[in-house]
């Protein structure tokens, strides 16, 4: 089985783990997106070298993120946004969480953002929009699993 494959099942695996059905709310597998979509997003992943793409988080056609075998493409606020998963050192949402909140006001923000900012190596930065909660957690999960796979750690 060559690299590729391999890390489209080893990303599979690691999504299967978070949710029993793979189709959620605004993420889906690849190839269960529509027909449009899927030709946008591949288009994308290909001009990009995104490598095979495997799980996109798709808001519409002016928003969204694609994570392929070499990179996470993200598309949102009318520009590409790129990090080749070698690359990735650090993960976090984009926004810090407000002092003073209360309990509850921290859970839900914890639930509430919506991009996440990858910092790759060197320091340059690169925000992809995820669909908040749950989603946006395993999409996370998933991006660290593989800058340390990537990047030989693992």
């Amino acid at each position: 089985m060559d690299r590729a494959k391999w890390l489209k099942n080893r990303i599979r695996w690691r999504i299967g783990r978070h949710f029993s059905s793979l189709a959620l709310g605004r993420t889906y597998l690849f190839e269960q997106l529509s027909e449009e979509t899927g030709a946008v997003l591949n288009l994308f992943a290909k001009r990009h070298g995104a490598g095979l793409p495997v799980l996109a988080a798709v808001d519409s056609l002016a928003c969204w993120t694609l994570l392929g075998t070499s990179a996470v493409v993200s598309f949102h606020s009318g520009m590409v946004h790129l990090c080749h998963l070698d690359r990735i050192e650090d993960l976090r949402p984009r926004d810090e969480m407000p002092e003073g909140l209360s309990e509850d006001e921290r859970d839900r923000w914890n639930v509430s953002w919506e991009y996440l900012r990858i910092t790759g190596r060197g320091g340059r930065c690169c925000d992809i929009w995820l669909s908040a909660g749950s989603e946006a957690y395993a999409f996370w999960s998933t991006l660290l699993m593989l800058g340390r796979m990537c990047a030989g750690l693992l």
